[in-house]
């Protein structure tokens, strides 16, 4: 991973508290300027099976919008969200733009969540 991709991605966290720095006192990501991008060692985000309930709710709200059926209950929409066959619904994009509002890892341009990880610009908090 470039340095430019580097900072592309991190700016997609812009404003949250997810990044780690060794050289300067703070735990959340400056992007004032190149300077204080650079200072980022690398973030720490959720994995989508972190996710809490309220969440997955407004998650299965984006996804399928008016066709939701709020008197069948989340249960069954959360269910199939969840489901490794579902993984599309994590393209489209006021999903992925909700996603990284919370902090949650999303693929990067051609970098999976798992390349992001082993690049070793993330670490997936426990």
């Amino acid at each position: 991973m470039t340095s430019e991709e580097k900072k592309a991605f991190y700016a997609q966290y812009w404003g949250q508290k997810v990044g780690k720095c060794s050289t300067q006192d703070h735990d959340h990501l400056f992007m004032v300027n190149d300077n204080d991008m650079c200072c980022v060692d690398l973030i720490e985000l959720r994995t989508i099976e972190q996710l809490e309930r309220n969440e997955l709710e407004i998650l299965c709200d984006l996804v399928w919008a008016d066709n939701l059926d709020k008197n069948l209950g989340y249960n069954i929409y959360i269910t199939d969200l969840l489901h490794i066959d579902s993984r599309g619904y994590f393209t489209r994009q006021r999903v992925v733009d909700y996603l990284r509002s919370i902090g949650i890892l999303v693929a990067f341009r051609q970098f999976t969540p798992e390349m992001l990880i082993a690049e070793g610009v993330v670490k997936i908090k426990v």
